[in-house]
């Protein structure tokens, strides 16, 4: 999807590669947001090589739950809410000139 836009993105398949893409951002929709499964002892998964990371298009976060729209929520692009039970947010990231964002 970032490329559509003319930006580039990691080049690497692991969501969790995008936690150190671009520059920090605050909540702001439209910005990429990094979640983490948690697991069922309430520990978080640790390293990327366990998996469970998420990556998507912020486009809100509520009292219990990240909104957000990605391309590979049931293998389609769509929106969808993360519960923050059972995800922990990772990093809020906006594009920078290096990545070809223009304002």
């Amino acid at each position: 999807m970032l490329d559509m836009a003319g930006i580039k993105g990691t080049d690497d398949a692991r969501a969790v590669s995008y936690a150190a893409w671009g520059r920090p951002s605050k909540v702001r929709r439209g910005a990429i947001v990094v979640i983490r499964r948690r697991r069922k002892d309430g520990k978080n998964i640790t390293g990327s090589n366990r998996g469970g990371y998420h990556v998507f298009f912020l486009d809100k976060i509520t009292k219990h739950f990240f909104w957000g729209v990605g391309g590979n929520q049931k293998n389609q692009v769509s929106r969808a809410a993360y519960s923050k039970k059972n995800y922990e947010l990772v990093a809020i990231r906006m594009p920078t000139a290096a990545e070809g964002y223009r304002k």
